[in-house]
């Protein structure tokens, strides 16, 4: 007797053990997705730099947020997509690129992450080449039982971009017109360095430290602020020395690249004596009779992916004699703002 109530029990237990993981496969369902990336590539050639470079994907890392903000999944990839199982439900992808590898600005793939703690980290401008921008992009997805879903996310550059595409001379005096002009350089200056991976910086959030900002008041024009060769290379070409004439004008496009910054006109300062928040500034810096003038384009307040493209700039004047300074009337800018941003694909590098 005591053997069959024995057996019985086993029995019961065994299919109360079964039942349970019934239970318990039926309550836990899942999904995937499929995470590839889409979003900004510049259509055409750039000085020194192919719509590939600016596009260029070395790295990418994602992870996936549940409802109440708190990373499931993460990953690094290196392909051009990746399978993600998940169970069913809500969830908010970010996806990051070109991220820095070492150093204090290390992003950490780890799912012991919120979804604000994440965008709220913050990027140097020195983490960007011209062949390697920090990108960030997020989508929302919903997992189904079974099902397998396609998410593109897309991403856009942190970086907003500058340029002109043509320098002509037009003097209005016809005694500047036999002289020889020579066109120095073209470069950025009032580069504000950092960036959040969420959201680009509002006016009132910069902060005028003078670490915070790059080429103050002109290009390398303080000894006691440190050069950095990283944003250089994204801020200006400082040995041109082409001669400008007006039946010869300069019609190689020049780009540069750096982080928004929100400063406004009404908000700008041109004051030589000290550091104040101002404007980022494209610019041109000439020679003439031995002299050098320098000629400046107010940007205004920038987005991140975003190009500020001077299609052509006259000069009609002498400029001023300090790259802050301006000499009203000295110089015509036909100004176009593409606010579309850079739209194509990536261009995937694939570890062999």
């Amino acid at each position: 007797m005591r053997t069959i109530r024995t057996l019985f029990l086993a029995a019961s237990l065994s299919a109360s053990l079964l039942s349970c993981q019934k239970r318990m496969n039926t309550e836990v369902v899942s999904g995937s997705a499929v995470l590839t990336l889409g979003g900004a590539s510049l259509q055409t050639r750039v000085t020194d730099v192919l719509s590939a470079d600016e596009s260029r994907i070395e790295r990418w890392a994602y992870w996936v947020f549940n409802r109440s903000g708190h990373a499931v999944k993460c990953g690094m990839e290196t392909g051009t997509s990746s399978k993600v199982s998940l169970p069913t439900g809500f969830y908010t992808v970010v996806v990051l690129a070109n991220y820095p590898t070492s150093g204090i600005r290390t992003i950490p793939i780890r799912v012991d992450v919120t979804i604000d703690a994440l965008l709220d980290r913050t990027s140097d401008l020195s983490d960007n080449a011209r062949n390697c921008f920090v990108m960030k992009g997020d989508a929302s997805v919903i997992i189904e039982e079974g099902k397998t879903v396609p998410i593109e996310v897309q991403l856009t550059r942190l970086v907003s971009k500058i340029g002109v595409k043509k320098i002509s001379v037009a003097y209005s005096k016809s005694a500047l017109a036999t002289k020889t002009t020579i066109l120095k350089g073209v470069y950025l200056t009032n580069l504000y360095r950092s960036s959040r991976y969420g959201s680009d910086y509002t006016y009132s959030e910069l902060e005028a430290t003078r670490t915070k900002w790059y080429n103050l008041m002109g290009w390398h024009r303080w000894e006691s602020d440190p050069a950095d060769g990283a944003i250089d290379a994204l801020a200006g070409d400082c040995e041109l020395n082409v001669h400008l004439s007006a039946s010869s004008p300069y019609t190689r496009s020049h780009y540069f690249y750096c982080y928004p910054n929100a400063s406004r006109k009404e908000n700008d300062s041109h004051g030589l004596e000290t550091w104040t928040i101002r404007s980022t500034r494209l610019v041109i810096e000439t020679e003439v009779d031995e002299k050098t003038y320098y000629y400046q384009i107010q940007i205004p307040p920038m987005r991140r992916n975003t190009p500020y493209v001077a299609e052509e700039v006259v000069i009609r004047e002498l400029g001023s004699q300090d790259p802050e300074d301006i000499v009203p009337g000295s110089l015509e800018v036909i100004f176009n703002t593409n606010v579309q941003g850079w739209q194509g694909d990536y261009s995937i590098e694939e570890e062999s």
